[in-house]
């Protein structure tokens, strides 16, 4: 299913079992392995999905690994028009990884590579919460409430902040539009917003009404953020 900016809503079957998905700012990317009865399905395809809804097969960059089998996105959307697909492999609590920094050429259907560099995502070793965060990095807090980045590059986790008396059942994601990730924090009554880069400073808080659901089994899931006009 696919809704428009103009509110139109379009359905199509999905030829393969979806994993990956990256939305740019006209098209998307998804990643996929063929459907059980199909032979290969450890095999990933590629799909180009324009704004018409046209729904396209479309070739991995030269030298990719169809085989590829890594725990992170497979593709990831970078701003201005630029997208990246990635291949890796994972040893322990680290990965390494492969970017093809691409564009789409919707007329070819087709990638055109610009970049090709590795990079490494690294898990601490007690983590609690991992999120893939926008121009592919990756945020990672620890069951002591340290929080780390792991940037677009082969360095270590970049250590950003911590949060007092985290715990992970008090996590909640955020939908953020634009490229600034945040996060929710639990407290009593209220949810903390923070930014993954400054998870030390509490932007706003948000209070909850607890008797807005009769259920004790109610929680708040994910919360989002949109700007007005």
């Amino acid at each position: 299913m696919l809704l428009k900016d103009d509110g139109e809503i379009i359905e199509q079957d999905f030829p393969a079992i979806p994993h990956s998905l990256a939305v740019g700012d006209s098209e998307a990317l998804i990643v996929g392995n063929p459907q059980e009865n199909e032979r290969n399905a450890n095999e990933n395809e590629l799909y180009l999905l324009e704004s018409d809804g046209n729904l396209t097969k479309i070739p991995f960059p030269p030298g990719y690994d169809v085989e590829t089998n890594f725990k992170y996105p497979y593709v990831n959307y970078l701003g201005d028009g630029k997208f990246e697909v990635l291949q890796g492999h994972s040893e322990g609590r680290k990965t390494h990884l492969t970017s093809f920094e691409v564009s789409v050429d919707s007329a070819k259907k087709q990638l055109d590579v610009h970049n090709i560099h590795p990079l490494t995502m690294m898990l601490s070793e007690d983590f609690a919460i991992t999120r893939t965060l926008p121009n592919g990095e990756n945020g990672v807090i620890d069951k002591s409430g340290n929080v780390y980045i792991n940037r677009r590059d082969s360095s270590e986790p970049e250590k950003v902040g911590h949060i007092e008396e985290f715990s992970a059942d008090n996590f909640i994601r955020m939908k953020t539009p634009g490229r600034e990730p945040k996060f929710g924090i639990r407290r009593a009554g209220t949810i903390e917003v923070r930014k993954w880069n400054d998870p030390n400073t509490v932007l706003f808080s948000v209070n909850v009404e607890r008797s807005a659901c009769g259920s004790p089994d109610c929680g708040i899931a994910s919360i989002s953020e949109t700007y007005g006009k």
